[in-house]
């Protein structure tokens, strides 16, 4: 298997790479790509694909322009305001209308109105 095309980096500093592997073309995003490094290490680890629409919905899973993290923090800073404000009409909006589940009150620490 070789490289023979780095088609760029994404926003997370994954290298997208397009690898010959015999007949067959395949793709990489591949993390601490090092083209300098012999062949068969120029990657830690990566996400092997095997055609373009695999490849064309990894970049747009990876390219998402807010992050798994960064929207977490944001749903939180809301929820504690919602609560600061009225803690009674932000447990009928969030229970009613957002409708959390048993998983998503305990990620928020909400545990205590499952039992309401």
């Amino acid at each position: 298997m070789r490289v023979i095309a780095n088609l760029g980096e994404l926003n997370n500093g994954t290298n997208v790479l397009v690898l010959e592997k015999g007949k067959r073309t395949e793709f990489v995003l591949a993390d601490g790509y090092d083209p300098e490094a012999p062949e068969g290490s120029q990657w830690g680890s990566g996400t092997y694909l095997y055609s373009l629409e695999s490849l064309a919905k990894a970049i747009l899973y990876y390219e998402k322009p807010i992050g798994y993290d960064r929207m977490s923090e944001i749903a939180s800073k809301a929820i504690d305001g919602l609560r600061e404000d009225d803690e009674e009409s932000a447990r009928e909006y969030l229970m009613e209308e957002v409708e959390l589940d048993e998983t998503e009150l305990e990620y928020f620490g909400l545990e205590e109105w499952e039992e309401d």
